[in-house]
């Protein structure tokens, strides 16, 4: 497996994504229309998406961390940015995590080694640009296996990132490529030295009309008549629910409607 690793990630890689301003364009665009309370992040990934496709480097957003309250939609932008754009991703859930192995992998002579994760998605996709979000990045904890805040550090940083040397393989890889993003309920816990290699964006919860949209273009492929989306905006306004519970809303929606009509 690693000899077959090894071959796979020394093969030119493509990069994925849009592959000019009209393209790059397109994506925020949409990316604003679903969630427009959080512009200002958007247009930070958008400006960075332009500088590195102008640079040859293909698409990118950067390294960056969201920060806000529980269900504010960050994680949700952040993945759907990787989808829009066709980019390998992966979601590593900061609240579980107590090593740095998803990010380094582990040494080969481990019973159960592996290579980390920006490793795998290039293998895998192909393409030398995936997006991975370290989702509740203040709640991730140490470990005698290492500390994922501190092995993000030389990955933050291009010239560091380019040879990193992966455990597993024995050999160097150019993760340079690789845009990480982070959402985070607070900043602490997280060192300094990485906060100094990231943009923070502190951000909201939709309101007023931003809230209304949202909900009525979530809910809009299931036909709700008005007194569904003013009783799910008049929750949220009243912080009984959150725009997670949009999911289950439609989910139960759905369910209904596959429900036979008895007679």
């Amino acid at each position: 497996m690693r000899d077959k690793l090894r071959l796979r990630l020394a093969e030119p890689k493509r990069l994925a994504g849009p592959e000019d301003r009209t393209g790059v364009d397109e994506l925020f665009a949409e990316l604003y229309a679903e969630s427009p309370w959080l512009a200002e992040p958007i247009e930070y990934m958008r400006q960075t998406a332009l500088d590195s496709i102008e640079e040859g480097r293909g698409f990118s957003v950067g390294h960056l961390i969201l920060l806000g309250g529980p269900g504010s939609g960050k994680s949700h932008l952040l993945m759907s940015a990787a989808r829009m754009a066709g980019l390998a991703s992966a979601r590593l859930d900061g609240s579980t995590m107590t090593a740095a192995f998803q990010i380094t992998g582990t040494d080969f002579q481990w019973r159960n080694s592996h290579i980390g994760e920006p490793g795998r998605l290039i293998a895998e996709s192909g393409a030398a640009n995936p997006m991975i979000l370290l989702d509740e990045a203040e709640k991730v904890t140490a470990s005698s296996g290492g500390d994922a805040r501190q092995a993000l550090l030389p990955l933050l940083q291009r010239s560091t990132a380019s040879g990193y040397r992966c455990p597993y393989l024995q050999s160097e890889l150019d993760l340079s490529y690789v845009s990480w993003v982070m959402a985070a309920n607070s900043l602490s816990g997280l060192p300094p030295a990485l906060l100094d290699r990231v943009t923070v964006f502190q951000v909201g919860y939709p309101e007023g009309d931003d809230l209304r949209r949202t909900v009525a273009r979530a809910l809009g492929d299931l036909a709700v008549d008005e007194t569904v989306i003013a009783s799910v905006v008049s929750g949220i306004e009243a912080g009984r629910l959150t725009l997670r519970a949009i999911d289950r809303i439609k989910a139960r929606f759905r369910a209904i409607s596959r429900q036979p009509i008895l007679h």
